[in-house]
């Protein structure tokens, strides 16, 4: 016959148990070693060496919606500037504003602290009125990319411009202020917010169409950080190809009247031909090069 099941009670005097407040503080340890924030402390995404302008848009469509999108605004602005290792030997910052009119926000040697810095965002002025891009792009260029004013010559020059809308003074200046903001910036990024921007034209202004963002509205802006940042962030260029082959070449240019048409191109024109040439070692027993132009009659 089975001896009946029974159920033994441990000896309490042979137990090891640890009181509730050891367990307690074992937990808060256990909690506090595996917690995100303590576990991956992440400093700012962008840790390059850059000049940057910030070329900001306070037109009155920021606000004319449903809601006022300035504050919006303002706080991306604040986070920007906290994923830049803002410092004196790291990334510098300046600002320009442009409604009606542009206005001078800080130079790029105003501050190298970034809580200064979030009190310079706070205090930039609402202005409402009329879109002056032309004019933000050439304060930018004569004000903040300005050795005086704390630009340097082996930073990398960066121009990051936010927009709500369409030029709509000074809009027949705006190619010819972003061609001359080109010639002493490495890169031009513009982020277009809303669909009532020109994104054709932000095209001119921007380095390359790669570095136009658009964004659907301002609350999605917070959402396009990260994007918008690794597009500013300077990188290492890759080595310019130079042709050391011996050759002779022609450049057969076109300067008939359609070129300036629309917009004054001929500038721009001149631009990449300088550029051209400089990628070949030009030498009498390298690359020779000669040129003809053609309108009613070649030259």
């Amino acid at each position: 016959m089975d001896k009946p099941l029974t159920c033994r009670r441990p000896s309490i005097g042979k137990m090891n148990y640890i009181n509730l407040s050891t367990w307690l503080t074992l937990l808060a340890v256990i909690l506090y070693n595996t917690s995100p924030a303590q576990s991956q402390i992440q400093g700012p995404a962008c840790s390059a060496k850059a000049d940057i302008a910030l070329i900001i848009d306070t037109s009155g469509s920021i606000n004319e919606g449903p809601m006022e999108e300035w504050p919006t605004v303002v706080a991306f602005l604040i986070r920007l500037i906290n994923e830049l290792s803002i410092g004196e030997d790291m990334i510098r910052v300046g600002a320009v504003s442009f409604s009606n009119n542009e206005r001078e926000e800080w130079k790029l040697d105003a501050t190298y602290d970034r809580s200064t810095m979030e009190g310079y965002v706070r205090r930039i002025l609402y202005q409402g009125g009329r879109t002056n891009l032309a004019g933000g792009l050439q304060m930018a260029r004569e004000v903040i990319f300005n050795g005086l004013n704390g630009d340097r010559s082996d930073a990398p020059n960066i121009a990051l411009v936010v927009t709500d809308g369409k030029p709509n003074e000074r809009e027949a200046d705006t190619f010819d202020q972003a061609r001359r903001l080109k010639q002493v910036v490495d890169f031009v990024v513009c982020v277009g917010v809303t669909d009532a921007v020109d994104f054709q034209l932000l095209e001119t202004v921007a380095s390359s169409p790669n570095d136009v963002i658009r964004v659907d509205n301002f609350s999605e802006l917070q959402r396009d950080l990260g994007r918008i940042v690794a597009q500013v962030c300077p990188t290492a260029p890759p080595p310019i190809q130079v042709c050391t082959r011996a050759l002779d070449v022609a450049l057969i240019i076109d300067s008939s009247g359609s070129i300036n048409e629309v917009t004054v191109n001929w500038p721009t024109v001149i631009d990449f031909l300088i550029r051209l040439v400089n990628q070949f070692e030009i030498g009498v027993d390298m690359v020779n090069i000669g040129a003809v132009q053609f309108s009613d009659n070649p030259n």
